[in-house]
């Protein structure tokens, strides 16, 4: 197994192959916000990050995979639903939240008459972090602030930091 997304499970055996075509991008931003006063210089405040995005493609041949058209039918069904699962790539979960399918784009080529489904199906898979949590996510945050600045034994920097998280 090269991976799984929910019950839809990435590998390659003798049997079938269904798995990431070449890359898989993953995007993490910090969450900036600029002030703006009437007088004076900009400043910026940094206020946590935004939601990971993971986007990849996968590529299903008929003479790999067998009924391509199902592979698609279970992205297209986590897209109506909005059903999350975690992403595994590998032994790694590639985050502590679940994703969620954003979009999925397909190119469909080789219409085959005889099985009434397409030869070659490519499937861009755009996926965003799901977080069902937003106070898991800031005491773990919490955690790793005080974790930071409890070398320092600043306890102000602590409070100003739950301050943060607070808002």
């Amino acid at each position: 197994m090269i991976g799984s997304y929910g019950d839809i499970i990435f590998n390659v055996s003798e049997y079938n192959v269904f798995t990431l075509k070449e890359e898989l991008t993953r995007t993490r931003r910090a969450k900036i916000t600029e002030h703006t006063p009437v007088y004076g210089i900009n400043t910026l405040r940094h206020q946590g990050r935004e939601l990971i995005e993971i986007s990849f493609s996968i590529e299903l041949l008929s003479t790999l995979t067998p009924m391509p058209g199902l592979q698609l039918e279970k992205f297209k069904e986590y897209v109506e639903t909005g059903r999350y699962e975690p992403l595994i790539i590998g032994l790694h979960t590639m985050s502590e939240f679940p994703f969620i399918v954003t979009e999925v784009k397909e190119v469909m080529s080789y219409f085959n008459n005889i099985t009434g489904d397409f030869d070659k199906i490519v499937l861009d898979i755009t996926l965003k972090e799901y977080v069902d949590s937003p106070e898991y996510y800031q005491k773990k945050l919490l955690a790793k602030a005080k974790k930071m600045l409890l070398g320092t034994g600043d306890e102000k920097e602590i409070e100003k930091e739950q301050k943060k998280v607070d808002v």
